[in-house]
């Protein structure tokens, strides 16, 4: 992206540049392909792995105040993969946000090359200084992902702040922040007396001894419906407390909570609650420590569930599991709901060929039923329109 040196330079203090012809098609002209797609509700842009100059800056702020133009109001903002994403971009966007009414979708990440282990996340506890007070203000942004900007617990209790005043966030992604416990207990706090957040990302922070009040977070909370809390350093008690909440969850429909530990009670409660949590749809033990018995009593399990759709339990042991793998096959045949289960590759041969037979069974069952429920509806429809007539 490379933008024409008409391109107008905004101060985020004041009221962008009147739009003009020449300085839409200045824009426009610059906007590699692919990148701003119209619509007819407005405009979206997407900016994925381009490196963020003056002159990116500068567009991005004029399309983000100037709702009138011929382009009309910018709805979507991808600055993920971005090179040369500053704090001070960041803090000319977050001043925008506190007047902007059409953006609802923001996003920022680092480079795959920047990122990282959890250990070398920069510490940058102002980098969302000032996007979190926009956020107080703010009431039409729905979706933010602020991934990797190094946060840490400082930051984090900013966006903890947020979470208690803001009615408007559905979608936030905090992930690989350098996050600790205190800050995690902090944010699950707030999103307990939150009724409008439904999808909350915590990848790769450190979640550790904060898990009682995730686990109360998920057994209080009736709105949450996807929780990610992968890699987060969770010991097994945790696992416990969370299994045990979600039998009194009605709400949570999607849990990734891959490369914690679980090993074996805890795993005994995930059995259970896939014996008997009746809204989980989706669920993720990966790299769990899960052996090859309690593996067995989560297959036997799933017979009695008739809502989850995908099972990610692989890569829990160098060991083959010589019960848990037959076991899974035989409990598929008697499972109508599931559709998606992690391939592993000590599995033998016959298991996975029964696993995948049973779940492509499924598949077509519920593209059936989509098929037909469409049909009712249709149908239903003419009936209206014809008795209506």
């Amino acid at each position: 992206m490379a933008l024409s040196a008409t391109t107008p330079v905004f101060n985020p203090g004041i009221a962008g540049p009147a739009p003009t012809p020449a300085i839409e098609q200045s824009i426009l002209d610059g906007m590699t392909s692919g990148c701003l797609i119209e619509t007819p509700e407005g405009a979206r842009l997407n900016l994925s792995g381009v490196e963020i100059g003056e002159a990116e800056m500068n567009a991005i702020l004029w399309l983000l105040n100037n709702a009138q133009s011929s382009l009309g109001p910018l709805l979507s903002l991808d600055l993920s993969d971005c090179p040369g994403v500053s704090k001070e971009n960041i803090d000319a966007i977050a001043g925008v946000l506190r007047n902007n009414s059409h953006l609802t979708e923001l996003s920022f990440q680092p480079p795959v090359h920047e990122r990282g282990a959890l250990t070398q996340i920069p510490n940058d506890s102002l980098r969302g200084e000032q996007l979190a007070m926009a956020l107080t203000v703010n009431t039409t942004l729905t979706h933010l992902c602020f991934y990797g900007q190094g946060i840490r617990d400082n930051g984090a209790l900013q966006f903890a702040h947020v979470l208690r005043v803001n009615s408007s966030l559905t979608s936030l992604d905090l992930g690989h922040n350098g996050i600790q416990p205190n800050a995690i207990s902090a944010i699950a706090q707030a999103i307990i007396a939150n009724s409008s957040l439904l999808t909350l990302r915590m990848f790769k922070n450190c979640t550790g001894e904060a898990y009682s009040e995730i686990a109360e977070l998920i057994s209080k909370n009736s709105t949450l419906m996807r929780l990610n809390i992968s890699a987060n350093q969770i010991p097994e008690q945790g696992a416990i407390a969370i299994g045990q909440s979600l039998l009194e969850n009605s709400s949570l429909i999607h849990l990734n909570y891959f490369s914690n530990e679980v090993h074996d009670a805890a795993a005994l409660i995930f059995a259970e609650v896939i014996r008997n949590n009746s809204t989980l749809q989706s669920l993720d033990l990966a790299f769990t420590g899960i052996s090859d018995p309690n593996a067995t009593q989560i297959a036997e399990a799933l017979p009695f569930n008739t809502t989850l759709t995908r099972l990610c339990i692989g890569e829990n042991t160098e060991v083959v599991w010589q019960n848990a793998y037959p076991a899974f096959a035989t409990a598929l045949f008697s499972n109508a709901s599931m559709t998606s289960f992690d391939t592993i590759e000590t599995m033998d041969d016959e298991s996975q060929h029964l696993i995948s037979a049973h779940l492509e069974r499924n598949t077509l069952n519920a593209r059936n039923k989509e098929a037909t429920l469409l049909e009712l509806l249709w149908n239903a429809n003419i009936d209206f329109l014809q008795n209506n007539s």
